[in-house]
């Protein structure tokens, strides 16, 4: 992309600032200004030419900070970019105005620094080296640096979300655990771990009275890669040293409900997935998906394990619109939500998730560069045959979804605007679509509660010290159904809960008068009476469409059925 030139009124401000950006091998910070109203006469006129070797990055009065590039910076500041022959120029302002001023109480938000980053001179290593690098400095616990694990460890933990190394069975791999009795088993979310997931609850007297009632020792979590390594991947690992006969109840934050819904598929049917789920991953290479799938399968085959219970938090169960773009704009959510960007200078891992942010803007990927991101993709074949409502495996086990609804939140107000930007957005969490969290897994009805938290206190990380959902995860811990909403489940309900299905005849007695609807072309059905190809979400996912081809060998020629 060609040079754009940014024009603002601020005040040199780098001699004030290169403490807190020192320690990167990539980028160096090359300048920074304070921003001021551009009417301001008595304020000098700074210009930045920003090329492809630069990245912004927009500190504005609520502590957000966002990294962008010459594409980001369009969208951003769409009325304020000039398109002339000579080049592109931004008339930067000192406010971020609300693209929805119709929808909430947020109409602009100060900016009050820029800083400019330029990349070295050197070979850059890979996306996933870079995240690699970041679960290294994110992952270890006391006896366990992480370096030489591939996609997880299982771990004790205590009530206040500390770690500690299991013993494990040099024979057989397993944990060395006592199964006569019931264990809490936690997932942690994406780019985190548990502590930062489930930290708040250490200082919870109601969770620490919970969890006297599983008995010594009988809190678990595991501890896994979310970036780099796929849900199926995590899962192996952990199956792999679960010993037989334990019984788990599961709380889950965020991705780590996927892992819980694959726990409850392979414990409800050894197969984890049926031929229709199976053949949907084929239709779409999922080669390695496949592979292990199959070695989950065998391991159930031989292995029970016993799921009693789950509570799934803010879970992108049916895929999040924030991992449907840019890897960047997922990353710079996630860097804000989770308190680094406040900067925590020498910190390693602000270091590496900093760095990775930018490399991340430069390169212009899209989340599927990274497998652990790709499987919360709403377009993810993965996340469809998760919800492949019309699935031969039924979870029958209760489900707790404790999610909240914060996009009009004014802690981040910064983020509610300009995601605003990027997408159309739906309630959320500032990460996970509200209505996501409901979906995932086929279960029996009668069997999922729903507590959705619409204060707007809530975002993505503050589920777990936030007085209604922390209540609400105690309550479904303890299998008390108040306060929670029966989610209704329809199995005729096409994929992702798109309505389908077919029109049925009657006898006709001619004694009354008869009313004739003809419906459009959504509304028709095309195939055979039990054979319907349209509208059948499913089929069409499978490829399916190509027979109606006018020269397509199908049985029936798929008649019209209006």
């Amino acid at each position: 992309m060609a040079t754009l030139k940014i024009k603002l009124k601020g005040q040199d401000h780098s001699s004030y600032l290169a403490g807190d950006d020192r320690g990167f091998e990539l980028y160096q910070l090359d300048q920074a200004y304070t921003v001021e109203s551009p009417t301001r006469g008595d304020i000098p006129e700074q210009i930045l030419e920003i090329d492809d070797n630069k990245i912004v990055e927009f500190e504005f009065e609520d502590n957000t900070v966002w990294m962008a590039d010459n594409e980001s910076l369009t969208t951003l500041f769409q009325q304020e970019i000039k398109r002339s022959a000579d080049g592109d120029e931004l008339y930067l302002p000192d406010e971020l105005e609300s693209n929805e001023q119709d929808r909430g109480i947020i109409k602009k938000i100060g900016i009050k620094l820029v800083k400019v980053f330029v990349k070295k001179n050197i070979i850059k290593p890979k996306m996933l080296e870079m995240a690699t690098n970041l679960e290294n400095k994110q992952l270890p616990f006391p006896a366990e640096d992480f370096k030489l694990v591939e996609y997880g460890v299982l771990a004790a933990c205590s009530p206040e979300i500390e770690l500690s190394k299991l013993k494990f069975s040099e024979t057989s791999k397993e944990a060395d655990l006592d199964v006569s009795s019931r264990y809490l088993l936690l997932l942690h979310g994406t780019a985190s771990s548990t502590f930062s997931s489930f930290g708040d609850l250490k200082d919870s007297k109601e969770w620490k009275d919970l969890i006297k009632g599983y008995g010594k020792n009988h809190l678990l979590a595991f501890q896994h890669r979310t970036l780099t390594a796929s849900p199926l991947e995590n899962i192996l690992e952990l199956v792999k040293v679960l010993p037989s006969g334990i019984e788990l109840d599961l709380v889950s934050h965020s991705r780590g409900g996927l892992l819980a819904d694959l726990l409850a598929r392979f414990s409800t049917d050894s197969r984890g997935f049926d031929d229709t789920e199976i053949e949907l991953l084929k239709k779409h290479d999922r080669v390695v998906d496949q592979k292990v799938i199959k070695q989950i399968s065998d391991i159930f085959k031989t292995k029970k394990i016993k799921v009693k219970s789950m509570v799934r938090v803010a879970c992108p169960a049916n895929g999040t619109t924030l991992a449907s773009n840019r890897l960047n704009i997922f990353l710079n959510v996630t860097f804000n939500l989770v308190g680094l960007a406040v900067g925590q200078v020498g910190n390693p891992i602000f270091v590496a998730f900093k760095e990775f942010l930018m490399e991340a803007v430069a390169c212009k990927d899209d989340v599927d560069v990274l497998p652990g991101l790709e499987a919360m993709n709403p377009q993810s074949p993965f996340i469809k045959a998760m919800n492949y409502q019309a699935s031969e495996i039924e979870i029958d086990f209760p489900l707790y979804v404790v999610g909240g609804s914060g996009e009009l939140s004014i802690s981040f107000k910064t983020l509610v605007v300009i995601l605003g930007k990027f997408f159309f957005m739906r309630k959320n969490d500032l990460v996970v679509d509200t209505e996501s969290m409901k979906w995932g897994s086929r279960r029996v009805s009668g069997k999922v509660f729903v507590f959705i938290e619409k204060s707007g206190d809530i975002n993505h990380f503050k589920y777990f010290c936030t007085p209604n959902t922390l209540k609400a995860l105690i309550a479904g811990l303890s299998a008390v159904t108040d306060g929670f909403e029966l989610k209704l489940a329809d199995k005729e309900r096409g994929i992702a809960g798109i309505e389908s299905g077919a029109y049925k005849s009657d006898n006709v007695s001619g004694n009354r008068a008869i009313a004739i609807l003809i419906p459009g072309i959504m509304g028709s059905n095309i195939g055979e009476k039990d054979d319907l190809l349209w509208i059948n979400y499913w089929r069409f996912l499978k490829g399916e469409l190509k027979n109606l081809a006018y020269d397509a060998e199908v049985k029936g020629n798929y008649p019209l059925i209006l």
